[in-house]
């Protein structure tokens, strides 16, 4: 099977093995996470309200863990189907901790696949093309960072700004009275 738009073939058209055992996994990860609860969070929650935030916070995070850790694809069906997977979910900048992983996955099989693309100038075409799909602006990546962190993470990291404005500020008014 050719590829319309690029003349890439396609050696074993059917279902990916790696991109269904990526899914597969990420759904047991997904069931085993709902199926958790907290006792002490049932008693002072009964509505459930604080536990289903809860859950879906924790389930971004351990998906997060997960993709970080996934191994890369091997073959170059295995990557371009990957990285069709991968694709719509970073249009979701930000919407909560995995995607800073999913775009490091991206990045990831992006560089594995320059490396084995040498010398092969239609293969190169292909990753220039992911390349330029999978581009974020540097706001973006911030935004996607500082959503992955925690939450006492992220509180220190806005008291040290604060801090570090103040410290500017008191100097500039200081330099300013001599």
């Amino acid at each position: 099977m050719l590829c319309p738009d690029c003349g890439y073939e396609f050696s074993n058209v059917g279902p990916n093995k790696y991109v269904k055992k990526l899914s597969e996994d990420l759904e047991a990860l997904s069931h085993q996470t709902n199926h958790r609860s907290n006792p002490l969070i049932e008693l002072l929650d009964p509505m459930g309200i604080h536990d289903a935030q809860a859950k879906v916070k924790a389930l971004a995070r351990l998906e997060a863990r997960f993709i970080a850790n996934y191994p890369l694809p091997m073959t170059k069906e295995d990557c371009i189907e990957t990285l069709n997977f991968i694709l719509p979910k970073l249009a979701f900048i930000g919407s909560n901790a995995a995607t800073f992983s999913w775009k490091n996955k991206y990045d990831a099989i992006i560089k594995k696949m320059e490396l084995e693309a040498i010398g092969n100038a239609k293969m190169q075409e292909i990753v220039k093309c992911y390349k330029e799909q999978g581009k974020i602006s540097g706001f973006a990546t911030f935004a996607i960072w500082f959503k992955s962190l925690s939450d006492g993470a992220k509180v220190g990291i806005i008291f040290g700004l604060f801090y570090l404005i103040v410290f500017i500020v008191m100097g500039v008014l200081l330099a300013q009275e001599y």
